[in-house]
């Protein structure tokens, strides 16, 4: 046995080895946050495989997603992410807080099938604020220009049509909605492998719920919209090692775990120092033409930091 473990370790040894060798290449240090586009080869990349040993048996830990996974798509919306979730097998607990979005899913003959053969549950509350421990009626701003910006914050519920979207009170309806916390949710369902939050500046509320979970018991992988620079030192407080700076799809997250694409890094999981500087430039840069990850400057452009337990495979 000892003998498989040392053969074992060593490759796992030459695996890091090659990983810090691309980590080399693919430095993405800069002197400014505009650096132009870094060419990154379009391949799956395979980790190097995380090995635990139990009870005298060599185990290695997931790294991706599989079929009858659970997943936790925190707001839902028109249900793109979750659909997704559903069609590639994954077991999904959607959370969306307007009760229209709800209803017009129900109607839906796929999600009603989804729903049908118990692989989708929507739950029709909002997540409640970090600093809500019971669940609650909550004043919600429901946006006129699109119902992804639904919120409890004016400045998210209000803005207006256009860019820069400023704050305007003939923007949106005021609507008092159930409000629960993330904890609840977390306590009912389980702990997900995959956890989405979109759920415009609530997200803090499951942040928080995840600190009373051991580390080890925490989502494999996170991604939370960005709303301000300091997202990914939130997640790397929470004991994430890996991150994605990733562009949102129109109307919807995007691939998820191993498969989502950091605007700079493709398909490889970067440093906490690689994606703080990345993040922090977006909120200060202006635009650039051909800027592979464009700043908030440029306009209509979101971005979801993606973690993982995993470790990194370039700065």
């Amino acid at each position: 046995m000892k003998d498989i473990v040392r053969s074992v370790l060593a490759a796992s040894v030459v695996l890091s080895l090659f990983h810090v060798g691309v980590g080399l290449k693919l430095n993405l240090r800069a002197d400014n946050a505009t650096a132009a586009k870094i060419p990154i080869p379009d391949v799956a990349l395979t980790p190097a495989p995380s090995l635990v040993l139990q009870n005298g048996t060599l185990h290695q830990q997931p790294t991706d997603l599989v079929a009858g996974d659970l997943v936790f798509d925190f707001g839902f919306y028109d249900g793109r992410d979750s659909n997704a979730y559903c069609s590639a097998g994954l077991k999904v607990v959607a959370v969306e807080a307007d009760p229209s979005l709800v209803q017009a899913a129900g109607q839906n003959p796929q999600f009603a099938h989804w729903m049908s053969v118990g692989q989708l549950t929507i739950l029709n509350f909002a997540i409640a604020p970090a600093d809500q421990a019971q669940a609650a009626w909550t004043k919600f701003y429901l946006n006129k220009c699109s119902k992804e910006w639904n919120s409890f914050y004016s400045g998210i519920g209000c803005r207006t049509c256009t860019p820069p979207y400023p704050e305007s009170p003939s923007s949106c309806v005021v609507q008092n909605v159930q409000s629960t916390p993330c904890a609840q949710v977390i306590q009912q369902f389980g702990v997900p492998k995959y956890f989405k939050l979109d759920i415009e500046g609530a997200e803090s509320g499951c942040y928080e719920a995840l600190k009373t979970l051991p580390v080890t018991s925490r989502p494999l992988f996170i991604s939370g919209e960005v709303g301000n620079g300091e997202l990914v030192d939130w997640l790397s407080g929470l004991g994430y090692k890996s991150f994605k700076l990733v562009q949102q799809q129109s109307g919807h997250s995007g691939v998820w775990g191993n498969n989502a694409h950091d605007c700079r890094a493709g398909r490889f999981w970067r440093s906490l120092d690689g994606a703080r500087q990345e993040l922090q430039a977006i909120f200060k840069k202006g635009p650039v033409p051909g800027d592979v990850c464009p700043g908030s400057a440029v306009g209509g452009v979101w971005y979801d930091i993606h973690a993982s337990m995993l470790p990194h495979q370039t700065w």
